[in-house]
């Protein structure tokens, strides 16, 4: 039974192949069956002697799942792009007239965000049209956690203020946080 059920998770498909797997590792027949009882069995043992014996009650369940929700929650998400405009001290002023006018661009009705991202962005991003990815709510600065949460779905944010520049900010999609169904985690 063992040896069947590596060969077919090994997708081996004849005895053949299986002794030049063998040879090749240098192991007998008898060293392989050898291995497979002595990895399987005590799962099987396992199975056999709890597994099967175990009798949970749907009360016992729904009372673990509402008195463990927190281990069943699924975190707000976003998908966002960005623009970054990187400004020092010397520069920051003229840097977010250049953010305004980078948003005043992206905020027209069809621009399209990712090709001016790519265009004019300071950050690594840029290369994915500003895509930053799909973040969960504590993934992101307060600042920049505020615009991908509130803002709604395709809208542009205004720009941003952050230590090192500027961002502009892009809600691509976004779903709320959620708790997962009973009977999905049961």
């Amino acid at each position: 039974f063992y040896l069947e059920s590596f060969k077919e998770q090994q997708n081996i498909k004849s005895d053949k192949d299986l002794e030049k797997l063998l040879a090749g590792q240098d192991m007998t027949m008898a060293d392989l069956k050898k291995r497979l009882v002595e990895e399987f069995s005590p799962q099987q043992v396992i199975h056999v002697e709890i597994s099967e014996r175990i009798a949970v009650s749907d009360k016992d369940e729904r009372a673990y799942y509402d008195a463990h929700t927190a281990d069943f929650e699924v975190p707000a998400e976003a998908t966002v792009r960005e623009i970054v405009l990187k400004a020092s001290e010397p520069e920051r002023a003229a840097k977010r007239a250049e953010a305004e006018a980078v948003r005043a661009r992206v905020a027209v009705p069809g621009a399209d965000f990712a090709t001016i991202a790519a265009e004019v962005s300071d950050a690594g991003t840029k290369k994915k049209g500003g895509l930053l990815g799909t973040v969960k709510k504590g993934d992101l600065a307060a600042s920049l956690e505020n615009a991908a949460f509130t803002l709604p779905v395709g809208e542009i944010s205004p720009v941003i203020e952050a230590d090192y520049g500027f961002h502009i900010l892009k809600v691509d999609a976004r779903s709320d946080a959620a708790l997962k169904p009973f009977d999905d985690v049961k």
